[in-house]
């Protein structure tokens, strides 16, 4: 109303030129009918009283809109008015003047209410808790709003706008940097959140503290994430490394879970898996390197165990994302081997090579095995040899036992929808996939296997032993012939099998 009249009349060599938002100013709130009015009519008997009069007769004047009709009429009213409307605004205005100059910036609206006498404490508050329905704050499903009741501080309204040259001004004249306002957001959470990058950077120069939370319990850093500020995350993030040592990778995860939350993410999830899990998950190469050279722990996941897949790498192995595998390979020696095993049931050879090909070690030794009942994921634990012989990938097959894989491996896990086989090596597997009555069984299409033959004789070229037996005492010949298949008995033969070990 009136002290944005008044602030729009300086910058007018004429007050009688009075632009719309003066207009609109004082029509907001008129006062009297007959207050500016009545003034207004009596100008021309008060135009040869001494300034001392005038004053004395505006004083009886209210409200403010009264004493500003008076000052719009005449520089030499204006110039005598003004000074006692910014001390009335002052004593009887709650220094509205003051608060609006310090929201829009304006550095000579706010020097005058200054000279007034508008108080400009050192901090804010205090006044007394409060508390509201439950709300949703930037992305985080908050049980209550708390906040303090007492009049915003002018140093966090110029922050909002992002005035730093008023900023700078409080802030000299013993200003705390670390007010807060009404919902606990010191200055620096404000310019974060509005994105004032320069304001930011002069505050953290004056040593504001991003380790100060709101009472939603929010962090500067967060909020800018938040928000998409990324020249000030990375101004943040500077600080943060140099000054709070103790809680930057807890800052730096709330802010890449914030910069997440602003985009796709719902915070508040009661499975919520850890950053880096879910960035492997969604292929996010870039957030993965970041988080990586942050130290963030690679084996931690999340989501319920029936998911099956709480690791990052095995996140990203089963969405299909190879270069964040390949970047979570080189930090996870420890279960390399699972991840080659789940992408041969996935049947993603091209994954699987590329595991294969940094050094991921092809089998499972038995003493990384859990005992039954011990994970309750034992098919994860099926040898990745087995899981490519069952899916007929020869290339893979090849490609595991150059790499170091035993053509003699004993299998103690097996999948569950072979677990009433009765052998454990395997070479049987091979032998029972490769002959044609098993091929017609079980695909109509039995010329999709006519390589099986050539896995049986892959095998036994890399060292499978052609008389190891099964639960019943039978070794692989025994199968071959029992299917009548001349090329697998001859295969096994050729290789060594004993037939007077088969029976038939």
């Amino acid at each position: 109303m009136s002290l944005e009249a008044l602030h729009q009349s300086s910058l007018y060599d004429h007050p009688q030129f009075l632009s719309q938002d003066i207009t609109e100013a004082l029509s907001s709130n008129p006062g009297p009918s007959h207050g500016p009015h009545r003034a207004v009519r009596s100008i021309p008997k008060m135009k040869s009283f001494p300034d001392e009069i005038i004053l004395h007769i505006i004083s009886f004047l209210s409200p403010e809109s009264s004493i500003w009709a008076v000052a719009q009429t005449s520089r030499r009213f204006y110039a005598i008015c003004s000074p006692f409307l910014y001390r009335y605004n002052v004593v009887h205005g709650n220094n509205t003047a003051f608060a609006w100059a310090a929201k829009h910036g304006n550095m000579v609206t706010f020097q005058k209410a200054l000279d007034a006498g508008a108080p400009l404490p050192a901090s804010s508050g205090p006044g007394p808790t409060k508390y509201g329905p439950v709300i949703n704050a930037y992305g985080k499903t908050i049980r209550e709003r708390v906040y303090q009741d007492f009049p915003t501080h002018p140093a966090s309204l110029a922050a909002t706008g992002g005035h730093e040259a008023i900023v700078r001004f409080m802030f000299e004249r013993g200003v705390n940097v670390d007010v807060r306002d009404r919902e606990g957001f010191t200055v620096l959470a404000l310019a974060a959140i509005h994105g004032h990058t320069s304001l930011v950077r002069f505050l953290l120069s004056q040593g504001a503290h991003q380790s100060i939370s709101s009472h939603g319990n929010h962090y500067p850093i967060w909020l800018a994430a938040f928000h998409g500020h990324e020249g000030i995350v990375a101004l943040l993030v500077a600080n943060a490394k140099e000054r709070w040592a103790d809680g930057f990778i807890e800052q730096i995860q709330d802010g890449l879970w914030a910069a997440m939350i602003g985009v796709n993410w719902y915070y508040g999830s009661p499975n919520m898996p850890t950053l880096i899990f879910q960035v492997a998950i969604d292929g996010r190469a870039d957030m993965v390197r970041l988080l990586l050279q942050l130290g963030a722990d690679v084996n931690s996941g999340s989501l319920p165990p029936a998911a099956r897949i709480r690791k990052p790498l095995m996140a990203a192995v089963r969405q299909g994302h190879h270069e964040v595998a390949e970047i979570l390979l080189k930090r996870t020696p420890v279960i390399r081997t699972r991840a080659l095993a789940l992408c041969m049931t996935l049947g993603n050879h091209q994954m699987a090579g590329m595991l294969l090909n940094n050094d991921t070690f092809p089998e499972f030794h038995q003493e990384d095995i859990p005992e039954d009942g011990e994970d309750e994921d034992a098919e994860d634990w099926v040898q990745p040899l087995l899981l490519a012989v069952l899916e007929e990938g020869l290339d893979m097959v090849k490609m595991m036992l150059d790499k170091g894989a035993n053509a003699n491996l004993k299998c103690s896990n097996v999948p569950s929808w072979r677990s009433a086989d009765p052998y454990r090596y395997v070479l049987f597997w091979a032998v029972e996939l490769g002959h044609e009555s098993w091929r017609d069984f079980h695909r109509k299409d039995s010329t999709e296997y006519l390589g099986n033959p050539a896995m049986v004789k892959l095998l036994l070229e890399k060292g499978a032993d052609p008389n190891q037996v099964d639960i019943y005492g039978q070794p692989p010949l025994s199968y071959a012939i029992r299917a009548e298949d001349e090329i697998l008995v001859q295969c096994l033969l050729d290789h060594g099998a004993k037939f007077d070990l088969a029976v038939d």
